[in-house]
């Protein structure tokens, strides 16, 4: 019930399309509930007593109404699309827009494979769910309740017992539907690491060649390719033996139905076209009781993204100052500066102190891992001291904002990124309103 509450919270946004597919719904089901009402004028007084002007009329009103039925269908499936398409989109670009404004040291202990997956798999994930759950439960639930008020009024004892299957079964795909959720995280696990490996195999083309492991690669992603097969088909045995459960119910109910139905007939409690008409609303109504008891593998499924959206929004975005400061006029000081990477054991820098006047040339020399690319992502911000300060002029660089501060540093990084568009937007990137 709390994934479905989240579902509601994401969905609010776009309410009046969905209230209107809700409305939309309710005429799906007056039609599906008409069409089980005709079968008793159809049996009794077309075919029993032969009128003549239901004969002409009854079939232009069936072409009418199943028109219209596939009308309403379309727009209220239509309207369910565009709902769920925009909150996806919606909360894709929250999510980016959230990792983005993250600080450096969240990327350096997640992989960028699993940050594209939540940000892509996770989000597809979730708009199947929302277009077919909520649109299942908008509509399936109004056509049970249409088909059943014909059934009860039809033979209100007969349907109660047709009816009486009905909650065991739900209460049944339920306890399924916790078993599915299990699945489900381990499923959007799985397509993580796959999207981890690509972008390692493509980032890292050539190393891969240059020392011949491509097999080596091919073995591996073919293994969690695997994992990831098996995660989906254990999700298909599920959410089919629903569909099973469903339809054993269905066929116990049909079958009571039939023969205590048959015995009303031959009493001559009921006629013909009454008993056709209540069994062709319980037929109709199965299959909407079958979608419905879907509807809740679906949320399940939306847990698992849900969790690793979620959990991403959760992280604290990078603390920023206040301050504006548009030139560098004098100094630079790093002052008693402590730090340590996260899940390091040893400082990258202890108790360092430097002044940079300005105009001075200064270079910064050591060996590998001695702290001289920390000491420089130190300065925009991209890490933030254990203890001690930067300064800059006096300014404490942490009351900085960071476009302020940042676009006081011209940066030549040992990482070598090229955007994917022309030469001339990536040398200006840093400037986009540069001449040429």
């Amino acid at each position: 019930m709390e994934e479905f509450k989240v579902i509601m919270r994401l969905v609010k946004p776009y309410w009046k399309r969905v209230a209107l597919a809700g409305i939309i719904s309710l005429f799906i089901a007056g039609i599906n509930a008409s069409i089980a009402w005709l079968v008793k004028p159809a049996l009794d007084d077309v075919l029993v007593k032969k009128d003549i002007d239901l004969i002409i009329f009854l079939p232009i009103g069936i072409f009418i109404i199943l028109v219209l039925r596939g009308v309403f269908t379309f727009c209220h499936e239509y309207l369910m699309r565009s709902a769920s398409q925009k909150m996806v989109m919606d909360l894709r670009n929250r999510t980016y827009r959230h990792i983005m404004r993250l600080p450096v040291s969240y990327f350096s202990k997640n992989s960028s494979g699993s940050m594209m997956s939540k940000v892509v798999n996770d989000t597809n994930a979730l708009e199947s769910v929302v277009s077919l759950a909520v649109k299942d439960l908008l509509i399936e639930t109004t056509t049970i309740i249409g088909l059943a008020g014909v059934a009860f009024y039809r033979k209100w004892d007969l349907a109660l017992v047709a009816l009486l299957v009905l909650p065991g079964a739900f209460y049944g795909a339920a306890r399924l539907g916790k078993r599915l959720k299990q699945i489900s995280r381990r499923t959007q696990e799985k397509i993580s690491i796959i999207t981890e490996i690509l972008q390692e195999s493509f980032t890292g083309i050539k190393i891969i060649k240059a020392f011949s492991m491509e097999p080596r690669e091919e073995e591996r992603f073919g293994k969690n390719n695997k994992d990831y097969y098996r995660e989906n088909m254990r999700t298909v045995r599920v959410s089919e033996f629903v569909s099973l459960l469903m339809e054993v119910v269905a066929g116990l109910g049909i079958a009571f139905v039939i023969w205590y139905g048959g015995k009303l007939i031959v009493d001559d409690i009921m006629t013909i076209g009454e008993f056709f008409s209540f069994l062709t609303a319980i037929f109709l109504l199965y299959t909407p009781a079958k979608r419905l008891a879907r509807v809740n593998n679906g949320i399940q499924r939306a847990r698992a993204p849900l969790e690793r959206i979620f959990d991403v929004l959760s992280k604290e975005k990078e603390i920023e100052g206040n301050v504006e400061k548009e030139t560098f006029e004098d100094e630079i000081l790093y002052k008693d500066i402590s730090f340590t990477y996260p899940m390091a054991r040893h400082r990258a820098l202890d108790n360092l102190s430097l002044r940079i006047k300005k105009g001075e040339l200064v270079a910064i020399v050591g060996k590998s891992g001695g702290g001289k690319s920390t000491l420089i992502n130190l300065l925009p911000r991209f890490y933030n001291p254990d203890e001690g300060g930067i300064f800059i002029d006096g300014t404490d660089i942490s009351t900085l904002t960071f476009k302020s501060l940042r676009s006081l540093l011209g940066i030549v990084s040992q990482d070598v990124i090229l955007f994917n568009d022309t030469i001339l937007e990536n040398i200006k990137y840093g400037k986009p309103g540069a001449s040429r």
